[in-house]
């Protein structure tokens, strides 16, 4: 993993969805979503799972300070997580 932000997704029946987004390291390929739920789920707390879900981005928004934009990382998995419900 090259970074990670994880944030809360709103979700009409709970109120924050624990969700990751995740940027892989270039050229890996062999990471995938079931890999980082079960790492989290072995070493954390079941409060602290992922149940909003993992998603993966090309790159992370960083703002000119060079942090992560948090806003723009949460509406990012809010649009993967709508998404995905409505397949």
């Amino acid at each position: 993993v090259e970074s990670v932000c994880v944030i809360g997704i709103r979700d009409s029946k709970v109120t924050n969805l624990t969700a990751a987004v995740v940027v892989k390291k270039a050229n890996f390929e062999g990471l995938n979503e079931h890999d980082i739920l079960s790492t989290v789920a072995e070493r954390l707390p079941h409060t602290k799972h992922l149940y909003g879900g993992v998603y993966f981005v090309d790159e992370m928004p960083i703002g000119i300070n060079g942090r992560i934009l948090r806003t723009i990382v949460q509406e990012i998995a809010t649009d993967k997580y709508r998404h995905r419900l409505s397949l």
